[in-house]
């Protein structure tokens, strides 16, 4: 016996499931059966039928009864494996930080029917960079201009972003010159365009107040 679905008012029937003569006929009892509806069958207008194409005398026959159309309960038990690297491997989703790249496979068990679904996610790991840069520097108003220098080890080409993109000649290089009124906090964000990581640093550029020299004739 054939489940079959149909979204378009019965025009067409789609498989959903078939059910096997040869093993549920030698029980000869009803048994409680609890399938899961396609993500296309998921609408407001589908329609659901079962169907035996054989049906003679000599054929099987096959009874029905309490059918329940319902969402999932949502109450599941979760398993990821391996556990390593997981800040917890038994919940929905925990936060991983492996050490090279990993394949995370999860086990959801129902708590109700005992039903097992698994899937799997990898996680690409790319080496951190590192980056060099001077946390506090001093930057006197006459000069033309401080460069700000930061050092990136390792790694592919990246991208840069300074912000306050104010006072400073290109905010896209990795050494802008900048020429503060005040006291200022540059921040630069360090892209990989690759694997798409990025690291945020920042340096302090002082700023101190401004001096005047008066010079008098020496008369002596």
């Amino acid at each position: 016996m054939y489940l079959e679905y149909s979204t378009d008012g019965g025009f067409t029937w789609e498989p959903l499931h078939t059910f096997d003569a040869d093993i549920y006929a030698p029980k000869n009892a009803f048994e409680f059966i609890i399938l899961n509806i396609p993500d296309d069958a998921k609408t407001t207008s589908t329609r659901f039928r079962w169907i035996q194409l054989n049906h003679l005398n000599d054929k099987d026959v096959w009874m029905l009864d309490d059918i329940i159309i319902k969402e999932g309960l949502g109450t599941y038990d979760y398993l990821w494996t391996p556990s390593t690297y997981l800040s917890d491997p038994t919940i929905k989703n925990p936060i991983a930080y492996p050490t090279t790249t990993t394949t995370y496979v999860l086990t959801a068990t129902d708590q109700l029917t005992g039903c097992v679904y698994t899937d799997s996610i990898k996680v690409i790991f790319k080496e951190e960079f590192e980056v060099a840069i001077l946390p506090t520097v001093t930057y006197c108003p006459d000069d033309p201009g401080f460069e700000l220098k930061v050092t990136v080890t390792a790694g592919d080409i990246h991208t840069y972003s300074w912000s306050p993109n104010t006072n400073i000649s290109d905010s896209t290089i990795p050494n802008p010159k900048v020429s503060p009124t005040t006291s200022t906090t540059y921040t630069v964000v360090i892209t990989n365009p690759t694997s798409g990581c990025y690291r945020r640093e920042e340096i302090y550029v002082t700023v101190p107040p401004a001096f005047s020299v008066t010079a008098t004739q020496d008369t002596s």
